[in-house]
């Protein structure tokens, strides 16, 4: 009787996906071999700093973010003062009414127990998205974008992204990054359509440091940082050269 209800609705064949607007910010194509030598380049220009986008999808779809705080600069501004304000990781942590989200279990918990420390973990040192997932070789071409800013950290301000599913809004990433570029030298390199890759180029030197290290990146609710166990994670921080953060 009420079959029609769970029918799925078929998309009448003239429709059209609406075409994502242009990047709003200059894009460099370039040979997998050369990308790391472009992205160098711009970076010592000092007119902007360099990001790696990964496809032409992850483009399209970061274009749709980026173009309304680029349209809009008092977005960006808001974005940052609120990152200036947001105590990061701590108020990731909280419910309103003082509460640890039970999801992440409690801190205090995961300190006391992180689990068994491995013997022995794979650093990631190779840069996620300049790797094809489909193929798993390196991307044919490499997207290179010059983002108006001179802090790192602020990138996310800038593309407006974040805020969707799992994903914290962007003041709470650039608050993250402000942060880890502190305590490690932390930049952000890359973005696509669900991912923030991140560089560490100092890294926690005692198991300590390496387990708040982690705490402070679950924060974000990150999903390829949700399973195992933080002993895991907290040893392949003193080891990685990359962190990929994503959200379905």
């Amino acid at each position: 009787m009420f079959d029609w209800l769970f029918q799925k609705k078929k998309t009448p064949s003239h429709y059209q996906e609406p075409a994502a607007p242009p990047f709003p910010f200059p894009v460099h194509v370039a040979p997998a071999d050369q990308a790391m030598a472009v992205y160098d380049a711009i970076k010592g220009k000092g007119e902007g700093l360099p990001l790696f986008l990964g496809g032409a999808d992850d483009v399209a779809n970061l274009a749709h973010m980026a173009d309304l705080a680029a349209k809009e600069p008092a977005i960006v501004a808001d974005t940052l003062a609120m990152a200036a304000a947001f105590r990061f990781p701590k108020e990731c942590w909280k419910f309103a009414d003082g509460t640890i989200p039970e999801v992440h279990d409690d801190i205090a918990e995961l300190r006391a127990n992180p689990g068994t420390w491995p013997d022995r973990v794979e650093a990631q040192t190779a840069l996620p998205a300049l790797i094809d997932l489909k193929t798993g070789q390196p991307r044919t071409d490499i997207r290179v974008a010059i983002i108006p800013t001179h802090e790192n950290a602020a990138i996310p301000a800038h593309l407006n992204f974040g805020g969707w599913n799992a994903c914290p809004y962007p003041h709470v990433l650039v608050a993250a990054l402000r942060k880890w570029n502190r305590d490690w030298g932390a930049e952000l390199v890359a973005m696509t359509r669900d991912t923030m890759e991140v560089r560490f180029p100092r890294k926690p030197a005692t198991r300590a440091a390496a387990l708040e290290l982690y705490l402070e990146m679950v924060a974000l609710h990150s999903d390829t940082l949700m399973d195992g166990d933080p002993a895991q994670f907290a040893a392949e921080a003193m080891v990685s050269e990359y962190w990929q953060f994503w959200w379905d």
